[in-house]
Protein backbone atom coordinates (compact mmCIF):
# COMPACT_ATOMS: atom_id res chain seq x y z
CA UNK A 1 0.00 0.00 0.00
CA UNK A 2 1.58 3.02 -1.40
CA UNK A 3 1.39 6.45 2.02
CA UNK A 4 1.59 9.79 0.48
CA UNK A 5 3.25 11.91 2.22
CA UNK A 6 0.98 14.56 2.56
CA UNK A 7 -2.06 13.78 4.85
CA UNK A 8 -4.64 14.78 2.78
CA UNK A 9 -5.51 13.17 -0.75
CA UNK A 10 -6.59 15.56 -3.79
CA UNK A 11 -10.12 13.95 -3.54
CA UNK A 12 -10.18 14.73 0.12
CA UNK A 13 -8.58 18.29 -0.37
CA UNK A 14 -11.50 19.14 -2.95
CA UNK A 15 -14.52 18.38 -0.32
CA UNK A 16 -12.08 20.49 2.52
CA UNK A 17 -11.94 23.59 -0.30
CA UNK A 18 -15.32 23.26 -1.34
CA UNK A 19 -16.26 23.29 2.70
CA UNK A 20 -13.81 26.03 3.63
CA UNK A 21 -14.86 27.82 0.23
CA UNK A 22 -19.01 27.22 1.12
CA UNK A 23 -18.33 28.26 5.33
CA UNK A 24 -16.74 31.90 4.15
CA UNK A 25 -18.27 32.93 0.77
CA UNK A 26 -21.16 31.57 -0.33
CA UNK A 27 -23.05 31.33 3.02
CA UNK A 28 -22.16 34.51 4.10
CA UNK A 29 -23.18 36.07 0.29
CA UNK A 30 -26.37 34.04 0.45
CA UNK A 31 -27.52 35.01 3.96
CA UNK A 32 -26.70 38.69 2.52
CA UNK A 33 -28.83 38.21 -0.48
CA UNK A 34 -31.73 36.26 1.97
CA UNK A 35 -32.03 39.67 4.27
CA UNK A 36 -31.72 41.95 1.34
CA UNK A 37 -34.91 40.13 -0.13
CA UNK A 38 -36.89 40.62 2.86
CA UNK A 39 -36.24 43.57 3.43
CA UNK A 40 -36.84 44.82 -0.61
CA UNK A 41 -40.33 42.19 -0.08
CA UNK A 42 -41.46 44.16 2.97
CA UNK A 43 -41.53 40.53 4.60
CA UNK A 44 -44.28 40.61 7.37
CA UNK A 45 -42.45 38.22 9.92
CA UNK A 46 -39.11 40.06 9.20
CA UNK A 47 -40.75 43.47 10.17
CA UNK A 48 -42.50 42.12 13.10
CA UNK A 49 -38.82 41.33 14.33
CA UNK A 50 -37.58 44.79 13.68
CA UNK A 51 -40.50 46.29 15.79
CA UNK A 52 -40.03 44.35 18.63
CA UNK A 53 -36.55 44.89 18.61
CA UNK A 54 -37.61 49.01 18.98
CA UNK A 55 -39.74 47.48 21.40
CA UNK A 56 -37.46 45.49 23.42
CA UNK A 57 -38.97 42.63 22.91
CA UNK A 58 -36.85 39.70 21.49
CA UNK A 59 -37.32 36.05 20.71
CA UNK A 60 -35.45 33.25 18.94
CA UNK A 61 -36.65 33.17 15.33
CA UNK A 62 -38.19 29.94 14.27
CA UNK A 63 -37.86 30.12 10.92
CA UNK A 64 -34.74 29.39 10.40
CA UNK A 65 -34.83 26.15 12.40
CA UNK A 66 -37.70 25.05 11.08
CA UNK A 67 -35.85 25.24 6.98
CA UNK A 68 -32.98 23.24 9.04
CA UNK A 69 -35.42 20.82 10.09
CA UNK A 70 -36.95 20.46 6.60
CA UNK A 71 -33.02 20.83 5.05
CA UNK A 72 -32.44 17.77 7.29
CA UNK A 73 -34.77 15.91 6.35
CA UNK A 74 -33.83 16.19 2.96
CA UNK A 75 -30.14 15.68 3.19
CA UNK A 76 -29.55 19.21 2.03
CA UNK A 77 -26.60 19.46 5.31
CA UNK A 78 -25.29 22.70 3.58
CA UNK A 79 -28.29 24.30 4.09
CA UNK A 80 -28.62 23.20 7.33
CA UNK A 81 -25.07 24.52 8.18
CA UNK A 82 -25.72 28.07 7.11
CA UNK A 83 -29.11 28.64 8.40
CA UNK A 84 -27.64 27.27 11.96
CA UNK A 85 -24.86 29.52 11.76
CA UNK A 86 -27.04 32.21 11.05
CA UNK A 87 -28.96 31.61 13.61
CA UNK A 88 -26.92 31.03 16.30
CA UNK A 89 -24.97 33.57 15.69
CA UNK A 90 -27.86 35.74 15.59
CA UNK A 91 -29.45 34.25 19.19
CA UNK A 92 -26.15 35.30 20.27
CA UNK A 93 -26.59 39.02 18.80
CA UNK A 94 -29.86 39.45 20.79
CA UNK A 95 -29.23 37.46 24.17
CA UNK A 96 -25.65 37.61 24.23
CA UNK A 97 -23.89 40.48 22.92
CA UNK A 98 -20.85 40.32 24.95
CA UNK A 99 -20.09 37.02 22.93
CA UNK A 100 -19.44 38.64 19.68
CA UNK A 101 -19.31 42.93 20.80
CA UNK A 102 -18.36 43.98 16.70
CA UNK A 103 -21.15 41.99 15.33
CA UNK A 104 -23.71 42.85 17.56
CA UNK A 105 -22.60 46.61 17.13
CA UNK A 106 -22.93 45.74 13.31
CA UNK A 107 -26.32 44.22 13.66
CA UNK A 108 -27.73 47.06 15.98
CA UNK A 109 -27.06 49.31 13.76
CA UNK A 110 -29.43 47.44 11.25
CA UNK A 111 -32.31 47.63 13.74
CA UNK A 112 -31.48 51.48 13.90
CA UNK A 113 -30.79 52.31 10.00
CA UNK A 114 -32.73 49.15 8.29
CA UNK A 115 -31.10 49.30 4.60
CA UNK A 116 -27.55 49.00 6.20
CA UNK A 117 -25.62 46.22 7.29
CA UNK A 118 -27.82 43.08 5.88
CA UNK A 119 -25.26 40.82 6.91
CA UNK A 120 -25.65 39.20 10.63
CA UNK A 121 -22.76 36.32 10.29
CA UNK A 122 -19.82 38.41 8.98
CA UNK A 123 -19.35 42.27 7.65
CA UNK A 124 -17.53 41.65 4.61
CA UNK A 125 -20.53 41.16 2.19
CA UNK A 126 -21.64 44.88 3.37
CA UNK A 127 -18.25 46.20 2.48
CA UNK A 128 -18.82 44.27 -0.97
CA UNK A 129 -22.26 44.99 -1.57
CA UNK A 130 -21.91 48.74 -0.55
CA UNK A 131 -24.60 48.38 2.65
CA UNK A 132 -22.28 49.02 5.16
CA UNK A 133 -23.06 52.05 7.42
CA UNK A 134 -20.59 54.53 7.80
CA UNK A 135 -21.38 56.96 10.32
CA UNK A 136 -20.62 59.97 8.34
CA UNK A 137 -22.46 58.80 4.80
CA UNK A 138 -26.11 58.36 6.49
Amino acid sequence: MYYSKFPLNILELNIVLINIIFCFIIQPISEWIIHYILHKLNNKRHFIHHQRHRENIVTPEKTPLLISLFAYYYGYYYIVFAFMKYWIIHTLIHFYPEYVPRLTEHHITHHKYSKYNLAVSTIWPDKIFGTLYEKNKK
